[in-house]
């Protein structure tokens, strides 16, 4: 620890709060708010819900006006709330009273600086669930202000993050205002009207009726050579009505569907390109040789883009290679999750020289050479988002979708020389959104900086001035130190007094 300023005392935390054990049943609660670990923001003491008291099973913490709360599971989520209300609160919270020597104001704080979250984690127990007790969290050891200090200190601390949280709801709103204009600048791309002017300046030569025709035909190809490579490989002649096996792909149902400009036609992604799902992690280990192969997992797969950050590895067998690994204008579609992972994806263009996909990725490969797969993904990522959802098998919070329901979407087909356009066009107006988008990530990752950088000049002595009229810390400290120990001397004398009184007669 740092040498403290003058008036200050080193303390453990446990000696200078005043922890709350109230608990209620629920058989005993009168309806009113209820705090779980879910309705606080992690990092920023706010709290962004509550629910009631009447659906709670067990017993509860009972909470007041201005008291702290702590969340001691998961402890480096940060969650440490002061509710301006009174109610009840999830028993993974420790509730903590004003104390004679630390402010509520001031604990708050400490219990959400860096150094603190650091402390409760390296101290926790637990492997899947990890928490920090009451005991272990009251040995932590920080510099104690003098009182009249601490006031000083919390309200140079209210006053900077006012100032923070303006600059950051601020962000938050430019934010929200950038992904509406990302969707509507989607929007007007795949229904026409981002290249309405451009249509009429550049009459197609080929429709996309043409277009799909073409497509088509390029599937049975496929599927014929696909057919006499394995009657080759198994050394056999292909018998007498061999194409008749041939499986159209589905037809798009567009019943329901809005008009389309001229010259484009509705498709599905059966009829487009091949539908694949990924290779499975923990299957069946087989005889032959494998190796670590990287593969992608639902959390690369983003909306209009690939994280490949954190990639990781999978065993697979050489065939197994084969089959799985992904090509150049692959357009990749999450299988699931909540509804902002189901159905997103982007396009593979070959970041790694080779590398696989798992299962709950499916693969979509156009049949043609030339046909710009990033038209397909922007498609799935804006109107294809809410057809999935309608059309999803659910469950609680998730929701998930098959390859015959991905085969099954229905999709427009511009000519291709508009949706070459179309491409480059979003390149350009969605490539400067991605730049501001990230630029306030960046302002947003410095005003989290920002907040630890003020904590930690408060708790050591450097955002307010000290004052020498201010009664020394440690003054205060003995004194209550004093108190407890002269209250745990009387606890012990009691018993002792009981048992030396007479025992009454009855007359």
């Amino acid at each position: 620890m740092r040498a403290l300023p003058k008036g200050w005392a080193e303390v453990e935390l446990g000696e200078v709060w005043h922890e709350s054990r109230a608990r209620a049943r629920p058989d005993a609660i009168t309806r009113t708010d209820y705090i779980g670990l879910e309705h606080v923001e992690g990092g920023t003491n706010r709290i962004t819900g509550a629910g009631r008291s009447d659906g709670v099973k067990s017993a509860v913490a009972v909470f007041s006006e201005g008291d702290v709360l702590y969340g001691r599971l998961r402890p480096y989520l940060n969650k440490v709330i002061r509710p301006s209300f009174a109610g009840v609160a999830s028993t993974e919270f420790l509730v903590f009273k004003e104390s004679q020597a630390l402010v509520n104001g001031l604990l708050m704080r400490l219990l959400s600086s860096s150094d603190l979250v650091a402390y409760a984690s390296a101290n926790s127990a637990g492997v899947n669930l990890p928490r920090i007790s009451a005991k272990r969290l009251a040995e932590y050891r920080f510099g104690l202000a003098p009182l009249p200090e601490q006031h000083r200190i919390v309200a140079k601390i209210e006053s900077l993050f006012a100032r923070l949280d303006e600059g950051v709801a601020a962000l938050k709103r430019a934010e929200t205002n950038l992904e509406r204009y990302r969707a509507s600048v989607l929007k007007a791309a795949v229904e026409g009207r981002l290249t309405e002017e451009w249509r009429r300046e550049n009459p197609p030569a080929e429709t996309g009726e043409d277009l799909l025709r073409r497509i088509l035909a390029e599937r049975r190809k496929r599927w014929e050579a696909e057919q006499l490579a394995k009657f080759e490989a198994n050394g056999r002649k292909p018998p007498r009505n061999w194409r008749a096996k041939y499986k159209e792909p589905v037809a798009p149902d567009t019943s329901g569907l809005r008009g389309l400009p001229e010259g484009w036609c509705w498709a599905t992604v059966d009829q487009v390109g091949k539908v694949g799902s990924g290779i499975t992690k923990g299957g069946k280990k087989r005889d032959a040789i494998r190796r670590a192969v990287p593969y992608l997992r639902v959390a690369n797969v983003q909306r209009g883009r690939l994280d490949l950050r954190v990639i990781k590895t999978i065993f697979a067998s050489d065939a197994e290679i084969r089959r799985y690994s992904l090509k150049s204008g692959d357009v990749l579609f999450n299988e699931g999750g909540d509804r902002d992972k189901l159905g997103r994806g982007w396009v593979w263009s070959g970041g790694l020289a080779e590398c696989l996909h798992q299962n709950h990725v499916f693969r979509v490969r156009p049949f043609l050479r030339d046909y710009p797969s990033e038209f397909l993904s922007h498609y799935g990522n804006s109107a294809g988002q809410e057809w999935f959802f309608r059309r999803a098998t659910q469950s609680v919070n998730l929701a998930s979708i098959n390859q015959t329901v991905l085969r099954s979407l229905p999709v427009p087909l511009p000519p291709l020389r508009e949706q070459q356009h179309i491409v480059r066009r979003l390149a350009d107006e969605l490539g400067s959104a991605e730049a501001a988008g990230t630029e306030f990530t960046r302002q947003l990752s410095r005003a989290t900086i920002l907040r630890q950088s003020i904590l930690k000049s408060a708790f050591e002595g450097r955002l307010v001035p000290q004052d020498p009229a201010d009664e020394p810390a440690s003054v205060l400290v003995d004194r209550i130190r004093a108190e407890r120990a002269a209250e745990r001397n009387r606890r012990k004398r009691r018993p002792s007094q009981r048992k030396r009184q007479p025992k009454s007669r009855v007359p």
